[in-house]
């Protein structure tokens, strides 16, 4: 079932801007690979509580790659099990940012 008219501007829209949104995944985890190489080059030994920001980064990156591909793949392909797979990462990510954010609330006087 192809879209037509005004639906067929959404389409593309929703497909560049989740193309946007990839290539920023990819920036992300170039980043978090760029400081994983300089902090293995400095830290000699151990790990520190900074030396585990990088993996963060670097998940961080594949997933929202994995949310960013999945989501232009079922536009492009108006398929609905990835469209609605799309919804649920959506969902999900709007849910952890709320938690952070009452947690970030609840532990604001508690930071060092």
């Amino acid at each position: 079932m192809a879209v037509e008219g005004g639906m067929k501007c959404v389409k593309f829209l929703l497909y560049v801007l989740l193309l946007a949104f990839c290539a920023c995944a990819v920036g992300l985890i170039a980043v978090g690979v760029g400081a994983q190489l300089v902090l293995s080059q400095t830290i000699i030994q151990g790990a520190t509580p900074g030396s585990l920001l990088p993996v963060v980064i670097i998940a961080v990156g594949v997933f929202l790659f994995l949310v960013a591909f999945v989501g232009c793949c079922g536009a492009c392909k108006e398929n609905y099990c990835l469209m609605i797979t799309f919804a649920i990462f959506l969902s999900l990510i709007m849910l952890v940012e709320v938690a952070a954010a009452i947690a970030g609330y609840v532990f604001r006087d508690k930071v060092m």
